[in-house]
């Protein structure tokens, strides 16, 4: 009966780690997680072709632990922002557009994309030339 009783329990134990291990697989996540980057919104939208947008941006990403990365607005070679590996997972702030955008994460130092994302500029209305001279008062 003992060893049936301690059977029953190894099984009973081994089947809650199991569901612990399938419930909360953060480990797994953290060593298997892809690089990504994230901007929302993700379109900015003027009133009339060539006009400059003004939108506040949250950029969400991640990038494995170990390396320092920074963030760029191509076709800057400044970056918008450094960090040392996952130590900062979000950032939000205004930026002008008067056309589409490239956002880069790079390895600090490196000239290759690792990933990017674009914000898309958009307007209402598009903008026609007209001659403002036949314009009268009367």
């Amino acid at each position: 009966m003992g060893a049936l009783k301690v059977s029953i329990n190894l099984k009973l134990t081994c089947a809650v780690f199991s569901l612990f291990a399938f419930v909360h697989p953060a480990s797994a996540l953290a060593t298997d997680q892809k690089m990504f980057l994230k901007i929302e919104p993700n379109r900015c939208i003027a009133l009339r072709q060539g006009q400059t947008c003004y939108q506040k941006l949250t950029f969400r990403w991640f990038t494995p632990k170990g390396d320092d990365y920074c963030l760029y607005q191509l076709p800057s070679d400044q970056p918008v922002l450094c960090w040392h590996g996952n130590e900062i997972l979000s950032y939000k702030d205004s930026f002008q557009f008067e056309r589409s955008t490239v956002y880069q994460i790079r390895a600090k130092g490196e000239n290759t994309p690792l990933v990017e994302s674009n914000v898309k500029v958009a307007w209402v209305y598009k903008t026609t030339r007209k001659n403002y001279s036949e314009w009268r008062l009367f």
